[in-house]
């Protein structure tokens, strides 16, 4: 008996032994060997992402990985959630971002399709106030009803892979019409195009001080049934409202549009402190063209500029052409911002002369605005004084300005043209690139020109310079 158990001892102790020499020789994570990853417990999944820091997180596999079909695309610095990393790569399928890791990883030799780029992968940027370019206005859609698809087809050479339509004041009628023009045109937009993902309507709800150059005849008072007609010509496809809360009625507007996940922005508006804080604390989310067409602070009124910038959540788009804010507006916007940055919203505002190579002649914004291009500004034609009238600043230029005036980190600007605005309009998959976001994305030159290589939506290239062969790196077969 003693024999015997003595026996079964030593085979269970031999067990024992050859279990935790198979469990040690198969470790779990893959930090211990492979180069760019950190050693931490993660659930059984493919990957885990740490975007804020830039790092990778991946399971080793027991087997050997089989060749997937994704498409990788690698480039010398990829902004990876909200850090710039070097020689990084993104997994792409079905148009949607997989993976982000470094090029060490065993994951880039499984790739099927592999491309690598000299210079900055990003996040494509969304423009959410343009009102046109390559020579079209939005506003020209009902006479020239190609005119969507000239600004769609052109916005990708600088970079912007989604936008919003943005209209002018004009007739309720004409309104309806040019709504349900574009909601037509976005349901069946074709992929190689930026998409149209909202509409911001810019009026005509707004103040007769402060119209800029809306026409004067198409503002009007605010109307609860007009925007529901609007709603409708729209397809659900309405997102900003522009609005100036010291019209009667404002209260309601922003409560329609708080219940139809419409944001209510404050803009072209002469009201007082206590009439934009109202308009906030009611559910006012944003402010249009910040320190543009607003009241500006007195002594014993801050305007409706500065509330907006004191309130601690309220986003404002910023103009950063060089010519409609001065450096030290810009530089008081960023640090005031700086508890919650992601308030701070890069647009262009642009017009019809965006884009387009010989400037000379005038131009139209809006309802038929008489407009010239002087010095790379975009003025009233009709005025003797320099009245400006949008502007022709391009996304990439925009990030440029940002970073001379504010000498914030290039992540900072770039992410303020794409992740901002994204949340700003409360998408969950635009403006990263991390897993589970749209594979919508730029390359850039670099950190200084930020010269557009190649734009990409949904993973398909639907934009290459002539510069893109002298960023490309050969990869061996």
């Amino acid at each position: 008996m003693k024999g015997n158990g003595w026996s079964r001892f030593f085979r269970l102790k031999g067990t024992v032994f050859l279990y935790l020499v198979v469990v040690l020789s198969f470790p779990v994570f893959s930090g211990s060997r492979d180069e760019g990853a950190v050693q931490i417990p993660v659930t059984p999944s493919i990957g885990h992402f740490l975007p804020e820091s830039g790092k990778s997180y991946f399971l080793r596999s027991r087997t050997k990985e089989k060749k997937t079909n994704e498409l990788c695309i690698a480039a010398t610095e990829v902004l990876f959630g909200k850090t710039l990393v070097p020689d990084h790569a993104v997994a792409i399928r079905d148009g949607v971002i997989q993976h982000v890791f470094p090029r060490t990883h065993w994951r880039w030799q499984q790739c099927e399709r592999k491309e690598a780029y000299t210079g900055i992968l990003a996040p494509g940027f969304i423009d959410i106030h343009i009102h046109g370019a390559n020579g079209r206005d939005v506003m020209d859609q009902l006479k020239q009803p190609d005119s969507l698809s000239v600004i769609s087809t052109y916005l990708p050479e600088e970079g912007v892979t989604s936008w919003l339509p943005t209209t002018a004041s004009a007739r309720p009628r004409e309104l309806s019409r040019l709504l349900s023009s574009i909601s037509s045109y976005a349901r069946s937009q074709p992929d190689k195009e930026a998409a149209i993902i909202g509409i911001h309507m810019e009026g005509p709800f707004i103040s007769k001080e402060k119209k800029g150059c809306h026409h004067a005849e198409s503002l009007r008072p605010i109307s609860i049934s007009d925007l529901n007609i609007w709603k409708e010509s729209a397809n659900d496809l309405l997102r900003i409202v522009t609005f100036a809360p010291e019209l009667k009625q404002s209260d309601e507007l922003i409560r329609w549009c708080t219940l139809n996940r419409v944001i209510a922005s404050i803009g072209h508006t002469a009201a007082k402190e206590k009439q934009a804080l109202r308009a906030i604390e009611q559910g006012a989310e944003m402010g249009t063209h910040l320190f543009n067409a607003m009241s500006m602070p007195t002594s014993r009124n801050a305007g409706v500029a500065f509330s907006i910038l004191n309130h601690p959540k309220t986003a404002f788009e910023v103009i950063m052409d060089g010519h409609h804010l001065s450096d030290v507006n810009v530089q008081l916007a960023w640090k005031l911002s700086q508890e919650n940055s992601e308030r701070f919203v890069l647009i262009t505002d642009a017009m019809s002369a965006k884009g387009v190579k010989n400037t000379d002649g005038i131009y139209t914004l809006g309802k038929d605005i008489q407009v010239v291009i002087r010095d790379g500004k975009a003025l009233r034609a009709d005025s003797d004084e320099e009245v400006l009238a949008g502007s022709i600043a391009t996304m990439p230029g925009s990030v440029r300005t940002m970073r001379r005036i504010t000498n914030c980190l290039p992540e900072q600007a770039l992410l303020a043209g794409s992740y901002h605005p994204a949340k700003a309009l409360g998408l969950r998959n635009r403006g990263l690139l991390q897993q589970g976001y749209l594979a919508d994305m730029v390359l850039l030159s670099d950190r200084d020109t930020l010269s557009v290589i190649a734009t990409w939506r949904g993973g398909q290239k639907i934009y290459t310079s002539h510069l893109l062969s002298s960023h490309e790196i050969h990869l061996a077969p």
